[in-house]
């Protein structure tokens, strides 16, 4: 076989798997959007908003843990984003003097609502509505850290996650949005009038396919 034929087989393959490949992917639409199943292979997201997005990992908070006599009162969010989310963390506490029941909070349409330690090491709780701020607070004398703070999309709180820095992008004028790239295993998208469109785990073995046969196209043009 020449060369061209094989130039031509081969992007006809590559052609063939492309088009399966995009027809794998997968949308996700809204504000404050989590999704589960991203790909392992870091891949471009094909974005479309009306302004800033923001791509992050799991956990929405940077601050991994808290000293309890250092940060007597420490802010660890503070901004808006509206939904349904979870807040969890891990004592390695000991509370002593009064008041010692409020340890973090929260507010959340206006409002302030509070956690405590309660009987467990390992704490959670639901919020839902308009989060703006969480604030960690040591009303009384507590001694020891609080760790794997996390901040997350849901109703469930599940396995910490360290923070990953999120990647900023703002939509042009046609409301597309370039140069954001997944994030795996878990990304929480959060902008406004998103539509996202990325490849799920379910893709992986066309994706792997189709980049081995682009990597042949291009050893090929290569070598000649």
């Amino acid at each position: 076989m020449s060369i061209a034929d094989k130039l031509i087989t081969i992007a006809d393959n590559t052609s063939a798997v492309a088009e399966a490949v995009n027809a794998s992917k997968a949308t996700v639409s809204g504000t404050v959007i989590r999704v589960d199943d991203v790909l392992d292979a870091e891949h471009e997201l094909k974005v479309h908003a009306s302004a800033e997005v923001n791509v992050y990992g799991k956990n929405l908070i940077e601050t991994e843990s808290v000293d309890a006599e250092a940060d007597k009162s420490k802010v660890l969010f503070e901004g808006s984003i509206n939904g349904n989310f979870v807040f969890s963390c891990l004592f390695d506490y000991t509370a002593c003097g009064t008041p010692t029941a409020a340890q973090f909070e929260f507010t959340v349409d206006g409002a302030v609502q509070y956690m405590a330690r309660g009987s467990t090491d390992k704490v959670s709780k639901k919020l839902s509505g308009t989060l703006t701020r969480i604030r960690f607070l040591n009303w009384g004398y507590g001694v020891g850290t609080v760790e794997e703070i996390q901040l997350e999309v849901g109703t469930v709180a599940t396995e910490y996650e360290s923070y990953k820095k999120p990647q900023t992008a703002t939509a042009d004028a046609d409301g597309k949005v370039e140069g954001l790239k997944s994030v795996s295993p878990t990304m929480t998208v959060v902008g406004t009038d998103v539509e996202c469109t990325y490849f799920p785990t379910s893709a992986a073995d066309t994706y792997e396919k189709y980049q081995q046969l682009k990597a042949a196209e291009v050893a090929l043009i290569e070598s000649i």
